[in-house]
Parts: C-alpha cells; structure tokens; sequence
C-alpha cells in the first residue's frame, strides 16, 4: 500500500487487525473495509480495559449529542501501547530497519500533482515552523469575533495577526 501523497507501494496491506471477542469481524481485516473508525473502536475496547471496575466511566472525549438520550455502551477508553526495542534485542539496532523504511518511503514517486512523499510527522513540523515564522492564519470574521471579546473585557489585541486575517 502507498504512503499517503505516494503512488507505489511501499508497506503491506493490511498492518492492523484486531479481534474483540463478541464483536465480529475482525477490525482492520480486508473484509472488514475502512478502518479509521473501527480502529477507534478497538481503541476504545482495549481503553476500556482500564475502567473494568470503575462504577462511574466518564466519557470524555465521546460526550454524547445532546439530542441522543441514550448514552450507555459510550467509551471513551484510549490505548497506548510502548514497546522498548531493547527487550527484543539490541535497542541501537532497532533504529536502521526503521530509518531504512522512512527512506524507502521518500524514495517513492509522488501522487499525480505532487513534489515529494512525507512522512508521519512532517506536515505538522513544516506547519509549526511555517506558522512560527508567518503566524496563524485567521479567517476575518473570526479576528473579527476576537476584537469584539476583547472589547468587551477590556483587552487590547496585540494587532494585525501576521499575514493579516484571511477570507
């Protein structure tokens, strides 16, 4: 399968499937089509593990629509899992499959109409500098909405947002 902004393949197809009993198909498995919110739902399975013996669960982060009454079955466990590569040998060594991976990425042609493939990390890091360096672009109206929240409480806005309100 492609890297995101790639046209050749450069991983295998099928990186996750994960099994919850009593759920069905397994999530991620070919058959089981997209995965975005199934891995969510693993996510939240797995997260929930942690919350077995709490009688109250919150549910942050899948606060329910306040037209929907119904709000049981709602997780909102997350799944973190850390592997230390020195417990399956030698930490150092870990690091060239990876790095020859990443480059095996960049190496891929990009999709029609683009100039290179990046990867998972990059779009954020170009966007921090690039908004370090030009700041945040901000629709009119919403700079609009600020200077009449500073007014109102008395706060002078520090100016024109650098590269001036957009739209």
């Amino acid at each position: 399968m492609p890297r995101h902004g790639s046209r050749s393949p450069v991983f295998g197809t099928n990186p996750w499937s994960i099994g919850i009993p009593g759920g069905g198909r397994p999530v991620g498995a070919p058959a089981a089509g997209h995965k975005g919110s199934g891995l969510a739902m693993a996510s939240a399975l797995l997260g929930a593990l942690g919350m077995i013996d709490d009688p109250a669960p919150t549910a942050v982060g899948a606060a329910p629509d306040a037209a929907v009454r119904e709000t049981r079955g709602r997780l909102a466990g997350v799944f973190v899992q850390a592997v230390d590569p020195g417990c399956l040998g030698d930490a150092a060594a870990s690091r060239a499959p990876v790095e020859a991976h990443v480059a095996a990425a960049r190496r891929m042609p990009p999709e029609a109409g683009g100039t290179e493939v990046l990867v998972p990390g990059e779009p954020a890091a170009r966007a921090r500098e690039r908004r370090g360096r030009e700041g945040i672009p901000l629709a009119a109206a919403t700079w609009a909405e600020l200077g009449q929240a500073a007014a109102r409480f008395g706060v002078p806005l520090p100016g024109t947002p650098r590269g001036g309100p957009t739209g």
